[in-house]
């Protein structure tokens, strides 16, 4: 942890010595126009315990900086500017993943304040449920009194989470393991960790289709497709991941009587997508797709792979916990990539 923090110290200073100096701007004057796409999870009061979280007071100072310093477009306005080679100079696309219940009470009424689009990629089954599964897998464990998780049954052993520190590495370490498995494999170690270590409660944590409407209706939200169950795609048979695909599209259209011309990744990585996917997303009638491969676009070449740019606290907090705008600038930029902002 200690490591960590020194390195995003380092970070931040290396960051604001590109922007005070002015060799991020001469970077940035220098390239030619392309898009980058901002990929957000939950805009909360706590910060999640695998980073996919940020606060709604660091959110909105990113907006406000957003809003003067970039030109914030919807997904369809971008994807069409890149298909025509008309796309202006710094534009940015807000996107949201899984379909979190405070993207409708925290994070667009932000939004609406500062008059700026988003798209929300949704988990079907979540947003019929109220609950999202990886969350109620999370939860349990950080609910539970025992001092070892045992899943020797699954063959993957025991994990200690006698403290929070035990629970939050156990939880990081089943996260990885279990994407890697056959997904029906993944879903039964995820169900029963949720109902054997007590799981989360029966809060809804997840969007409703009321409410996707009512952001729907105010022109500045488009829903994207983000599967019907949110399995990794190369991890289940090809037919399931044609199910998924064109039915979730189907169903969202259905619930909303909105088009969805989108798609999202579950996961997203190289590894998450091939080119028998990427046919069947095209298939199906979206117009791109979005992975979470870090990253700016600067054409359509790769329209069924978009890459994005993760937003959260080490990506863009100062030293002082407030919104560092040098922090987030030279990382929006695509620039430095693998030197600063390594994990």
């Amino acid at each position: 942890m200690l490591i960590y923090k020194i390195k995003d110290i380092i970070r931040q200073v290396v960051c604001s010595i590109l922007v005070r100096t002015g060799i991020y701007g001469l970077l940035v004057l220098t390239r030619k126009s392309v898009l980058t796409v901002l990929m957000f999870h939950r805009i909360y009061k706590y910060n999640n315990h695998l980073g996919l979280s940020i606060s709604p007071d660091m959110f909105e100072a990113l907006l406000e900086y957003l809003s003067r310093k970039y030109n914030v477009i919807s997904i369809s306005e971008a994807v069409e500017s890149l298909k025509s080679g008309t796309l202006r100079r710094d534009a940015v696309v807000i996107t949201f993943d899984d379909g979190w219940r405070d993207n409708y009470t925290h994070a667009f009424p932000l939004l609406k304040k500062y008059m700026l689009p988003a798209a929300i990629f949704v988990t079907v089954d979540a947003i019929e449920s109220g609950v999202f599964g990886w969350n109620s897998f999370d939860q349990a464990i950080l609910d539970s009194h025992l001092i070892e998780l045992d899943l020797s049954s699954f063959g993957l052993g025991k994990f200690p989470i006698n403290n929070r520190e035990q629970k939050i590495s156990s939880i990081s370490q089943l996260h990885q393991k279990l994407k890697l498995l056959d997904n029906s494999v993944k879903l039964a170690v995820i169900n029963h960790v949720s109902s054997y270590y007590r799981g989360a409660s029966g809060e809804r944590v997840m969007l409703s289709w009321q409410e996707i409407k009512d952001m729907l209706a105010s022109g500045l939200i488009t829903i994207g497709s983000h599967t019907l169950t949110h399995p990794i795609m190369t991890r289940i048979p090809l037919s399931q991941a044609k199910f998924e695909i064109k039915e979730s599209k189907r169903f969202i259209e259905e619930k909303t009587g909105a088009p969805v011309d989108f798609f999202a990744f579950p996961n997203g990585s190289n590894d998450d997508f091939n080119s028998e996917i990427i046919g069947l997303i095209a298939e199906s009638g979206y117009k791109a797709a979005f992975s979470t491969i870090p990253g700016i676009n600067r054409d359509l070449s790769e329209r069924y792979s978009l890459r994005r740019i993760d937003v959260t606290y080490r990506m863009c907090q100062g030293v002082g916990g407030e919104f560092s705008k040098s922090m987030f600038a030279v990382k929006v930029s695509g620039a430095f990539q693998g030197i600063l902002f390594k994990s």
